[in-house]
């Protein structure tokens, strides 16, 4: 005799587990190139938020006027540095980012 409880929450476990090993499959399919080079806004239109913090971004809300504010921060070889709208990014590698004015 079957629990029907333990069976539901046995498949609910084994779905889970499936969609998270294609997330990671999926993870691993993404690749940024060394040396790809991009504004900021165009980093944020191509890759999720999710993605970029994983490769080194970091994003804040800040209280001000409006709702929230968005800033970004990237780690470059010297430490972490804000990035402005109009700025040139380029990925180094290991997580490290190149900034340039633009």
């Amino acid at each position: 005799m079957s629990n029907p409880v333990a069976d539901g929450w046995k498949n609910y476990l084994h779905y889970f587990a499936k969609l998270g090993r294609k997330v990671d499959q999926m993870k691993e399919n993404i690749d940024i190139q060394v040396g790809t080079k991009k504004s900021k806004e165009t980093w944020n239109k191509t890759y999720k938020s999710v993605f970029l913090a994983n490769n080194g971004w970091k994003f804040y809300e800040l209280p001000g006027i409006r709702t929230c504010q968005y800033l970004a921060t990237v780690q470059t070889k010297h430490g972490e540095l804000v990035v402005h709208d109009g700025d040139s990014i380029t990925y180094l590698g290991h997580n490290l980012w190149d900034v340039r004015k633009g």
